[in-house]
């Protein structure tokens, strides 16, 4: 079994709701013993980070979760407001906290569930790939692109599951170019994991199940719901997503931890093609 927690749109210096949703975060580690945190973007508002050295680290990260049952690695994404600061730095982090997992702007990583089952993640900066690339000095959507279709096509992994900060329906390399939804169902992907609307929403489409996951320090309605959601809440809180075997179950909980809501969806063994 593989648990893992969702946080997105967090890091406002323990201020709004942050410090209460980490309370929850720390009880829900432990009561679904989770392996490992992934976060959404927005790590640090309003704009980021200026430096390895910005008090925001210590304000905003290590400060607010700073307790046994959050010492597990964090493996973060890039969000927009990432972008008004340095990335870089988000980077270079990871060389000053064993915590802080981010070796470029966008990776893959692999987890293994059980003996049988194998989980890949696949997580990108999706500001290049969306209406905000113009926060991004050199976008090349191309490149990102073309190594997102070079991580999940030769994949054997039983689950691909990728993660960005914007809505999966508005990213796409350019005004001409392949939108990354085409992407993750040509290659099998079962689930996108995003942030960016400070809420939490459960939605589905062509068999991607889309978790969003940006209520880590507030919440407001989203502008741009998406159109039939099997779950949405304007909540603070966070995901717990749990792998076993050929499962996934989905739970959203709020600031206090308690489960707000809970769904289960199967997928298939990876077969090697003839």
């Amino acid at each position: 079994m593989l648990s893992f927690l969702v946080l997105g749109d967090w890091g406002r210096r323990g201020h709004s709701d942050q410090a209460a949703v980490a309370r929850g975060l720390a009880r829900a580690a432990r009561r679904y013993d989770a392996d490992f945190v992934i976060t959404t973007g927005d790590n640090f508002r309003p704009e980021g980070v200026s430096g390895v050295l910005d008090p925001q680290w210590h304000d905003s990260f290590d400060a607010v979760y700073d307790v046994p049952a959050l010492d597990l690695p964090w493996y973060a994404s890039l969000g927009d407001r990432c972008h008004r600061g340095s990335t870089r730095a988000q980077v270079e982090y990871a060389k000053h906290d064993l915590r802080w997992r981010m070796p470029g702007p966008f990776y893959s990583i692999n987890k293994r569930v059980d003996d049988r089952t194998h989980a890949q993640f696949v997580i990108l900066d999706t500001t290049p790939l969306s209406s905000d690339r113009n926060l991004v000095q050199n976008p090349e959507p191309q490149l990102q692109m073309y190594w997102l279709r070079n991580m999940l096509a030769p994949s054997r992994s039983d689950w691909k599951i990728v993660v960005g900060h914007h809505a999966l329906s508005t990213l796409r390399a350019g005004p001409e170019g392949d939108d990354v939804a085409t992407v993750l169902r040509q290659f099998g992907a079962q689930a996108y994991v995003c942030g960016y609307d400070e809420m939490l929403q459960l939605a589905s489409q062509d068999g991607i199940s889309e978790v969003l996951s940006g209520a880590g320090a507030g919440a407001n309605v989203a502008t741009d719901p998406a159109a039939d959601p099997i779950y949405q809440s304007a909540t603070p809180g966070f995901a717990v997503v749990t792998l076993e075997g050929l499962q996934m179950t989905t739970r959203f909980c709020d600031a206090s931890g308690e489960e707000l809501f809970s769904r289960t969806r199967d997928t298939q063994p990876y077969r090697q093609a003839a």
